[in-house]
């Protein structure tokens, strides 16, 4: 295993694709549940990487020095237009706003 420890402070960048580092993109749960990739859209930001596995295709992201580091994995290149990605970006996060039954409801009437 090619488990690589960041000697210097290196940085991946928070885009609405993706966390971005040396050109491929990660994702994690912490990253979905606390919407960077829709803030990403307004606006990127730089976050810190603690270490990183070439192998596993594995980032490990410190946040900041309160939080617990974050594990995020690759996200394995898929050919899709970016107009789709970004309606579909779109529509996950109008959904995720949408109260529970309002979703369900909507579900329902499509059948």
């Amino acid at each position: 295993m090619d488990d690589r420890v960041v000697d210097q402070e290196q940085f991946a960048l928070v885009t609405i694709q993706g966390i971005c580092f040396r050109d491929q993109y990660y994702s994690c749960r912490e990253a979905l549940r606390e919407r960077w990739y829709e803030k990403a859209m307004i606006r990127g930001w730089m976050i810190t990487i603690s270490k990183y596995n070439v192998h596993e295709d594995k980032l490990i992201l410190r946040p900041n020095q309160n939080k617990p580091d974050i594990i995020c994995s690759r996200i394995h290149d898929v050919e899709i237009n970016t107009k789709n990605r970004d309606a579909y970006f779109t529509q996950m996060q109008q959904l995720k706003r949408m109260p529970r039954r309002k979703r369900q409801r909507k579900d329902r009437n499509k059948l």
